[in-house]
């Protein structure tokens, strides 16, 4: 067997192996309601994911199994498309490996064990595929984490350029305000009548009122 039947032989192997990681984790989610995992990272970002774990573990098996697919129609078949194909898909899966790794750390603050076995494997295939592949690979996974690196996340940016005025509907003044008084308010609030009657009396405040 030669070096690169070889290293198709072990990336088959991998895939597979990764396959049944997640057929088994899927298991487990179906069984107990639980994912297995090392650390409490897993929980963290499971909890920031909009899918549910389930579905998205079975993207992932849907993702390994048709790696594994593509890697016996190339060795066996000989069919080249199955091999531009898998690169694609290789470097696809690497830069949303890229992304997920930089949420976790740069957003989650937890980085997940499980998430990193599968990334793992992901990883070895694309080394095993050549130098090329490899560059390619390492390339593209880099290049995310350090554009991730160079933006900040915090919603609190936002919100600290944001004040009470900015969503204002109508302001009622006097001639020589010393106060502003800021009145969340809804036509169909019994509450606010109340409190507008009894500031209906002031004469030195500013009211701003904010549907």
């Amino acid at each position: 067997m030669t070096r690169s039947a070889l290293s198709v032989r072990i990336s088959q192997i991998v895939a597979l192996l990764a396959s049944l990681g997640i057929m088994a984790q899927m298991f487990l989610l179906w069984k107990t309601g639980e994912a297995y995992c090392l650390n409490e990272g897993c929980k963290v970002v499971e909890a920031l994911t909009r899918p549910t774990p389930l579905v998205f573990n079975a993207l992932g098996l849907s993702f390994f199994l048709s790696l594994f697919l593509l890697l016996i129609l190339w060795e066996r078949l000989g069919q080249k498309w199955a091999y531009t194909l898998l690169r694609l898909m290789l470097l696809s899966g690497l830069a949303a490996e890229g992304v997920f790794i930089s949420y976790q750390l740069y957003v989650a603050g937890h980085l997940c064990s499980y998430c990193l076995t599968l990334f793992a494997a992901l990883f070895v295939i694309n080394l095993l595929l050549g130098r090329t592949q490899f560059v390619l690979g390492t390339s593209v996974v880099a290049a995310a984490i350090i554009a991730s690196s160079m933006l900040r996340f915090d919603p609190g940016i936002f919100l600290a350029k944001k004040n009470l005025d900015q969503g204002t509907y109508a302001i009622k003044t006097c001639t020589t305000p010393t106060r502003d008084l800021y009145l969340i308010f809804s036509k169909k609030c019994p509450h606010c009548k109340r409190v507008l009657k009894v500031l209906s009396g002031c004469s030195q405040c500013e009211f701003h009122f904010n549907p």
